[in-house]
């Protein structure tokens, strides 16, 4: 493993060092270079002049250069150069990558996913097992509620065999419900599907998919996360999830979903990246079609047979329409209402917002740790008090 790998994955190993922090490091190893800031991030990426980085120069900055010169928060500088001197992780994460065979793709390949690098703070490590991400061109990600009903099944089955026989691919989370559905289906229509993982990859999640699973592998498709391989599933693992889904997709169909539900923020995500979001139409008299409708109701696509998904994406960019860019999420009444009681009362993070912030900057603000914002800026999200913009920063609605 060369310098500029072994850095990246240590990096990733860090407690309290996310994709945020990583690409920080890596725009100022750009800098330093002579390269464009957004080297890295650019769909023009040249791995032919990675030469050109001194990437073992982190491990020279002291706390203060860190700070200063990379432009980090004094937590997050702190964990990096405590974190780098710290190798027990990265050995053993070497170890159970080549004991597992698992594949490593990071934002020093030429071919990470390339809609994927583009967005706010990609992931500068992506776990693979299956088929290599480099021979998937294009994917359409598909998700629902995890209630879903026999409804949602008959519509992806009348739906996704014609939008995998067009060569799609189809991205979705690997949960019980839609995603399951998703999944299945694109494998009995004989096309190729990417489950990705609120997890590691030694920690499969939930149970009952882990037969799914191995059938996804089999029959040529991939089961990936951006988690680090013992990483079990947590709350705050799946609204960072959903954002990779999005990302690595052109386009996302919301099959069914509740007005809160966790389908809602992966559509969020996609709209935030410029993805084009679809919505399937649902019976009057199921909470689970609310979701759908309201995304409907404010601009989404409406889809009633693959070829409403096909027409959209094939031959069209990939960024979303004028239409869909002005779409904005709806906050139901009773959240409103919610909204409005948690404000008089007042929350104690929502105090701490002074526009447009980043976790490394709630984290100092609030004295809470990383793990216990997420898990409450989840919750906060799905209420309608807080949003991410389309940089991946919070704010408050």
């Amino acid at each position: 493993m060369d310098q500029g790998h072994r850095l990246l994955m240590q990096l990733h190993l860090i407690d309290g060092v996310g994709a945020a922090t990583a690409s920080q490091v890596l725009s100022f190893l750009a800098r330093r270079a002579g390269l464009e800031e957004d080297f890295f991030i650019s769909p023009s990426f040249d791995a032919s002049k990675l030469h050109a980085i001194d990437f073992s120069f982190v491990y020279e900055l002291s706390l203060i250069d860190l700070v200063q010169e990379a432009g980090l928060s004094p937590q997050a500088a702190r964990a990096c150069s405590q974190g780098l001197l710290e190798t027990k992780k990265f050995d053993r994460e070497c170890e159970l990558i080549e004991r597992h065979e698992i594949q490593v793709v990071t934002l020093l390949d030429e071919h990470y996913p390339e809609l994927l690098r583009t967005i706010h703070s990609p992931p500068a490590v992506i776990y693979v097992q299956g088929l290599p991400l480099q021979a998937v061109e294009k994917c359409v990600a598909v998700v629902g509620a995890r209630a879903a009903d026999e409804y949602a099944q008959s519509v992806l089955a009348a739906i996704l065999p014609d939008v995998v026989r067009h060569g799609w691919t189809v991205v979705s989370g690997g949960a019980i419900g839609a995603d399951a559905y998703a999944h299945e289906i694109t494998l009995q229509a004989g096309g190729k599907t990417i489950v990705v993982l609120g997890s590691g990859l030694l920690a499969w999640y939930p149970k009952q998919n882990f037969a799914l699973f191995d059938r996804v592998i089999a029959l040529g498709g991939s089961v990936i996360s951006t988690f680090p391989l013992e990483t079990q599933p947590d709350p705050k693992t799946f609204p960072m999830r959903n954002r990779i889904i999005s990302g690595l997709s052109q386009g996302c169909l919301v099959a069914q979903a509740a007005r809160r539900s966790g389908a809602l923020i992966t559509a969020h995500c996609a709209l935030e990246q410029g993805r084009q979001v679809f919505a399937v139409p649902g019976t009057l008299f199921s909470s689970l079609s609310e979701g759908c409708h309201d995304l409907l109701a404010q601009g989404a696509g409406i889809v009633t047979s693959a070829r409403s998904i096909l027409e959209a994406l094939e031959g069209v960019s990939v960024m979303a329409t004028e239409e869909q860019q002005n779409l904005v999420f709806a906050v139901p009444y009773e959240i409103q209402s919610k909204k409005i009681e948690r404000e008089e009362v007042g929350h104690p993070l929502l105090t701490h917002f002074n526009g447009a912030m980043s976790i490394d900057e709630l984290v100092i603000k609030s004295e809470r740790s990383a793990g216990e914002l997420h898990d409450l800026l989840f919750t906060l999200q799905l209420e309608g008090f807080v949003k991410q913009n389309f940089a991946g920063l919070w704010e408050r609605l």
